[in-house]
């Protein structure tokens, strides 16, 4: 009877150890608690989503793959759930289901901005430059102060040969502030 009173407690402590584990960066201890954890309790999305950020800083793909799969089965209405599974799938250079996750996201949160720019990227490796100044449009209209942003449209721009709007776009990033990454832009631009 005793044994059964404490497993609640057994299961927060887990818990708890994975997550405090996380924020010290401690990330295969993370794994290791959420594991055991979900071992215990292998109905908590949360715990795969944390399991799966755990692995994806491990560069543990393929698993944090498999957990946010686990987390959408569980919760398949969480938008950050998509938008991280996401960019495992970018790193993958998988650019079309990352171009899905990214949708899903932006289906659940039409204004999830991260997810927005994320597909706005990936749209720009495919050269679907039409679908990735769409994107950025709306990145641009909802978080005004975003220079990377800027920068990437531009980028598109310049491939689209709109080289008024790929100007405007530099000179509003450098007003912005990140004169680094407008020198950046620059050097790409001499690439093509």
């Amino acid at each position: 009877m005793g044994m059964q009173n404490s497993a609640p407690i057994i299961l927060h402590n887990l818990y708890k150890r994975g997550l405090h584990a996380l924020l010290s960066s401690n990330f295969l201890f993370a794994e290791n608690a959420l594991s055991k954890y979900l071992e215990l309790n292998p109905s908590d999305d949360r715990a795969y989503f944390w399991r799966a950020y755990a692995n994806k800083k491990l560069k543990n793909n393929k698993k944090a793959i498999e957990d946010y799969n686990k987390a959408i089965e569980i919760a398949p209405h969480t938008a950050n759930y998509y938008l991280q599974r996401g960019i495992v799938q970018s790193r993958l250079n998988q650019s079309q289901q990352a171009i899905e996750d990214f949708t899903a996201a932006i289906q659940i949160e039409p204004m999830n901005t991260d997810a927005l720019y994320d597909r706005a990227l990936e749209y720009g490796k495919l050269e679907k430059n039409d679908l990735a100044v769409k994107d950025f449009n709306k990145v641009i209209n909802l978080k005004p102060n975003f220079p990377e942003a800027y920068i990437y449209r531009g980028i598109c721009y310049y491939l689209q040969s709109k080289h008024t709007f790929c100007y405007r776009d530099a000179l509003r990033a450098s007003k912005l502030g990140n004169r680094q990454l407008v020198e950046q832009f620059k050097d790409e631009l001499k690439c093509y």
